[in-house]
């Protein structure tokens, strides 16, 4: 029912690509020049070319590649070190950033349209929810540097155990399973904390410690979600690239966006236990009602019992007067 947002996600994307491609790839030239000059790109076309022939294991050579590439970034480290500052501010921080503002926008999107059942322009919300989105996209890269410093750990864990067949599928199986658990922590954790930051449209820290009781008071369950939620997002991103070249992929990371953000705007409205649209005539309410005990019960008496005490003493009244009858006479 929302994916015309994710129509609206792939052009957005595409203006990034537009831009930061061709400057990530100017300022990155001499890093280029170096690997081509060490015949790492005829490798990497080798390895493309192999990527659906029944061959070895092509795993071998793609972590070969990415090992001769650092170590020739290491060794040449003094004369393309600047090159490295301007790619990894203009191919990765900025971008990130910019990603995090459209991010935001659709959760800010996503949650007028479950809580308030209100429908917002794309481009509109985006210019109103700027200021907000900017310094969003800015904290969170200090947020996820925990993430991507175990990330990066386990990667080099990797390539260190990756040097034989056992090694490289005992790698492959705990770098995947890393991956999977740390993502899903960092959605358990983000989830209620962009919410809150949408929906109080206060400051990302502040927001942040608003939303850390909520999760910790359900965390378990948050992060058994999470994991299911990333295992589906890996597996169907997987699958389509897969079987399209990764051509599909153009339109399933947009939608992975739109997910993302359906996702963390229902966790947070079930953890309130606020209630939402699931449709223009369809409103869940999450919050489970329970039976309070009466204060006063145990003060007052079941409604069999008076009725049982009224029985026993109109039986005893009536032995009463019949032997008040029978002194009488």
């Amino acid at each position: 029912s929302n994916f015309t947002l994710v129509w609206k996600q792939v052009l957005y994307f595409l203006i990034c690509l537009i831009i930061f491609i061709p400057i990530t790839y100017s300022v990155g030239r001499p890093i280029l020049h170096i690997l081509s000059e060490n015949g790492i790109g005829n490798r990497i076309d080798n390895l493309v070319s192999s990527l659906y022939v029944v061959e070895e294991f092509g795993a071998f050579t793609l972590t070969a590649i990415i090992k001769d590439i650092i170590s020739l970034i290491v060794l040449h480290f003094s004369e393309i070190w600047g090159s490295i500052l301007l790619v990894i501010l203009f191919g990765f921080l900025l971008p990130f950033v910019v990603l995090q503002v459209s991010s935001y926008n659709l959760n800010s999107i996503m949650y007028k349209k479950l809580s308030m059942n209100m429908n917002v322009g794309y481009v509109q919300n985006l210019i109103n929810t700027l200021k907000n989105s900017i310094l969003y996209g800015l904290t969170n890269i200090i947020f996820r540097l925990p993430f991507w410093t175990v990330m990066v750990l386990a990667f080099e864990i990797f390539l260190f155990v990756s040097n034989t067949t056992l090694g490289l599928f005992l790698g492959l199986v705990g770098l995947q399973a890393v991956l999977i658990i740390v993502n899903a922590l960092k959605h358990a954790f983000f989830s209620n904390y962009t919410t809150v930051c949408v929906e109080k449209e206060c400051a990302p820290v502040y927001a942040f410690i608003l939303a850390f009781p909520i999760t910790i008071k359900d965390f378990w369950n948050i992060m058994a979600t999470s994991i299911i939620f990333q295992m589906t997002r890996l597996v169907a991103n997987a699958f389509v690239a897969l079987f399209t070249f990764f051509a599909g992929l153009i339109l399933m990371i947009p939608a992975t966006f739109v997910l993302t953000s359906i996702f963390y705007t229902v966790i947070y409205l079930n953890k309130t236990g606020q209630r939402y649209y699931m449709g223009n005539n369809y409103i869940y309410n999450p919050v489970k009602y329970s039976v309070k005990r009466d204060e006063y019960a145990d003060k007052l008496l079941d409604p069999e019992e008076p009725i049982e005490d009224q029985y026993v003493t109109a039986i005893e009244s009536l032995n009463k007067n019949k032997k008040n009858k029978k002194r009488s006479r």
